[in-house]
């Protein structure tokens, strides 16, 4: 196996991370709109917050397929090491038929014995023996990708990212609930002050008032979020790439 594949698989490796981390501010710019504010409040209702965080960096992370030209190298990488060994037994049958000895005929001495499988085995390579079996363990060539994301979502999840945003979307729940029962209480009193209108659709009027003015103090709030805790979020899923990084490629050359 040439080094030049590795080293080859190696660059790819590190584009595929920095193609990951690229898609970091396209999530962030996600997560700090207010169709995805609406959705952690309305999957904290239902209880899938986590879930939902979850699906949604995953989704962003894996935007063009970042690890599609490692999948290709590794393929081929696996390709040439299953070449190199073909050749290897090849070339040891051939040694074995050049070398054989007629015991009968001719004069013999043992100094060493040694059995057909011990022959057959492939000489020590820092790399060539144990990549496919790396590859492997590490990760299946058609699933890179996921369980890539999956380690670095995993890293993100640990450093309590995900229960911060729980916390958060459970709060502005809360204060939707306020809010909405404030909205009634509005609707009511411009029903009795304008008795031609009716409680009903006055508590209508009042409701939409309500929401409205709720949106605007939403997205006010949620820029104001954005602006204080944007690049710590940043910072902690770069950090989980990097730390990702270093795993997968340690997992897949290191030697044993």
């Amino acid at each position: 196996m040439s080094a030049s594949a590795i080293n080859d698989l190696d660059r790819k490796i590190d584009i595929a991370f920095a193609a990951m981390e690229g898609n970091v501010d396209a999530y962030l710019d996600w997560y700090y709109s207010l169709p995805a504010e609406y959705a952690r409040i309305g999957t904290t209702l239902t209880g899938g917050i986590e879930e939902h965080m979850t699906a949604q960096i995953k989704e962003y992370l894996n935007k063009n397929d970042p690890f599609k030209a490692v999948s290709i190298a590794m393929s081929g990488v696996i390709e040439q090491h299953k070449q190199v060994r073909s050749q290897f037994q090849a070339a040891r049958d051939q040694i074995l038929r050049e070398n054989q000895i007629d015991t009968v005929t001719e004069p013999i001495r043992i100094i060493q014995r040694m059995s057909g499988s011990e022959l057959g085995v492939l000489p020590a390579h820092p790399v060539a023996t144990t990549i496919e079996g790396r590859m492997a363990s590490a990760a299946a060539v058609s699933v890179i990708t996921g369980l890539v994301t999956t380690k670095v979502v995993a890293k993100v999840a640990g450093k309590g990212v995900f229960k911060l945003a729980v916390t958060a979307a459970s709060k502005l729940v809360v204060s939707k609930t306020a809010s909405a029962a404030a909205g009634t209480v509005t609707g009511a009193a411009l029903g009795s002050f304008f008795p031609g209108v009716g409680t009903a659709v006055g508590a209508v009027v009042g409701a939409v008032v309500g929401v409205l003015g709720g949106v605007a103090v939403d997205a006010t709030l949620l820029k104001l979020d954005e602006k204080v805790s944007r690049a710590d979020f940043k910072r902690e899923i770069v950090e989980s790439i990097a730390a990702a990084k270093q795993e997968f490629k340690s997992e897949l050359f290191a030697k044993k």
